[in-house]
């Protein structure tokens, strides 16, 4: 017989099939908790995260004035996804980050599997700007001059301003 960490018996014959299955899934759950994505709630509610969306090219428009070093690529893998790369002195390129092509949300959004795993990620335009800033091609000045800051208080908020600062 099956005993889940909080020695409930999972093969319980007393119990349905039905209830049985659901221990499992209760038992499975609590041992994937660890795989799920700090404050993996917040970041999957693509209504709130969306924010203010972008077209990826009205994004490039407004970071090449800021660097005309910084250039966009379409993905030679899947033409639906671009990069931002840093032209470097001696004419080599360094990628710096990837995306979507399209509309971008203001904030990244992931997506799930049925066991509510992070499974991929919808790269919001903030994201992409905070990558241009920890790769020192553009000050955090330059973007809160150009694209504001962030008002929100909750974790959109949280997290822009926590791996802002310092950079």
């Amino acid at each position: 017989m099956l005993i889940d960490p909080q020695g409930r018996k999972l093969g319980d014959k007393s119990l349905s099939k039905q209830e049985q299955l659901q221990r499992l899934k209760e038992n499975t759950n609590e041992q994937l908790e660890s795989r799920r994505f700090p404050d993996q709630k917040a970041f999957k509610d693509a209504e709130r995260r969306m924010g203010r969306p972008m077209l990826h090219t009205q994004l490039f428009d407004k970071v090449h004035q800021l660097s005309s070093r910084i250039v966009m690529e379409t993905s030679n893998n899947d033409s639906t996804v671009a990069g931002f790369y840093q032209m470097l002195p001696d004419g080599s390129k360094k990628f710096i980050c990837a995306f979507h092509m399209g509309w971008m949300p203001e904030f990244s959004i992931i997506t799930v599997d049925e066991r509510n795993l992070p499974k991929g990620e919808r790269r919001g335009w903030r994201t992409v700007l905070l990558r241009l800033i920890q790769a020192k091609c553009l000050t955090y000045q330059q973007v809160i001059e150009t694209f504001g800051y962030v008002e929100a208080q909750d974790v959109r908020g949280k997290y822009w301003n926590m791996y802002s600062k310092g950079y």
